[in-house]
Order: structure tokens, then C-alpha cells, then sequence
């Protein structure tokens, strides 16, 4: 049974465990070989320097980076941001193991939130309702649950490998029909 814990802001930001905090924390554990997300949206308000400069740094050392965002939103909800995903792009631009998605498929919103961290031993995933932007992050009413897997029990792998299964069958350009799309910045 995995181990978890809930985080709800903004309450719990004030003793300084919010999203942005456990991902700049966690993206600094030399533990972790990979970060992982798909988001509904991206902002440029969730694109702070602190969490920037940790997300660097993780790939800098080799970490490899996934992250998948909704390209649009039918119905008038909140969309990613150009400005934000292009300054993903250029903070990446060249470090072959890190990718930004897009995700669009017509007649379906894009909306999990889930940011998952792991290795061949270990995993944690982040599962709620916060965005990539500051209210997201830190400042709106959100809820997430923090579920640390150990990958060497079975149900906790079998959690982890479900979860992986999305993003590689589902949230990735192999798979056309849902019109994902790797994105590069162009030179």
C-alpha cells in the first residue's frame, strides 16, 4: 500500500509545504532520474525562476523531463499560455533528454494534474487539482494527495506502471489520433 499524505493550499503554505515548494525541493533530489507532467495548463505565473532554475539544473545533471500540457480548451476554459511554453522551450532548447508536449484532441478537454517524480526503486506522484501557474502552485484552494511508491512491492509498481502507461500510449506524439505533439524551439 503506498504511502501518502494530502496537501491542501493555500493552508498548507504557510508551513511552507506548497506544490511550488515540494517541486523545486524534489527536482533537487539527486535521487530522482526522472520528472514527469501532464497538466492542463501552463502559465507563465507557474513558470517562477526558482522552479526554472531547478528544473534545469535536473536535466543539467542528466535527469530526463517530460512534460505534457493542454494545447487548448473548448468551452472557454483557461488555456496554456504561448509565452509559458516557449519559455519552457528555450530553457530546454538542446538538452536532448527533456521534451514539452502538447496535447489536442479535438472534442476532449486535456485536464489531469499530475506530477510524478522516480527512479528504478522509487516513486512520487502528486495527483490533485493544481495547474502550472502561482494560484496553482501556491495561492488557490487546490488539493493534491502525495503517494510515495516503492516500486519493489507489487501493487505500488503496478500503480506506477499504469500511470506511465498514459503518458507513453496516450499523451505522447506515437500516438497521432490524440494529436499530441513534441515540441522544439525552432532555431
Amino acid at each position: 500500500m503506498p504511502e501518502a499524505d494530502v496537501l491542501i493550499l493555500p493552508y498548507d503554505s504557510a508551513d511552507g509545504r506548497s506544490l511550488i515548494h515540494i517541486l523545486i525541493r524534489e527536482l533537487g533530489n539527486a535521487d530522482w532520474t526522472h520528472f514527469a507532467a501532464a497538466v492542463a495548463f501552463v502559465n507563465s505565473s507557474g513558470n517562477c525562476q526558482e522552479l526554472l532554475r531547478a528544473i534545469d539544473a535536473f536535466a543539467g545533471r542528466g535527469g530526463i523531463v517530460d512534460l505534457t500540457f493542454g494545447a487548448d480548451s473548448p468551452g472557454g476554459e483557461q488555456a496554456s499560455e504561448y509565452q509559458a511554453i516557449l519559455d519552457l522551450l528555450t530553457l530546454l532548447d538542446g538538452k536532448q533528454n527533456a521534451h514539452v508536449y502538447l496535447y489536442h484532441e479535438p472534442g476532449r478537454t486535456f485536464h489531469p494534474k499530475i506530477y510524478l517524480f522516480y527512479n528504478a526503486a522509487q516513486a512520487l506522484m502528486i495527483v490533485g487539482s493544481s495547474n502550472w501557474s502561482y494560484g496553482g502552485q501556491f495561492n488557490n484552494v487546490e488539493t493534491s494527495a502525495l503517494l510515495k511508491l516503492e516500486l519493489s512491492s507489487g501493487p505500488d509498481a503496478a500503480i506506477l506502471a499504469k500511470v506511465l502507461r498514459h503518458f507513453t500510449e496516450y499523451w505522447r506524439p506515437t500516438c497521432p489520433q490524440q494529436g499530441t505533439a513534441l515540441l522544439r524551439k525552432s532555431p
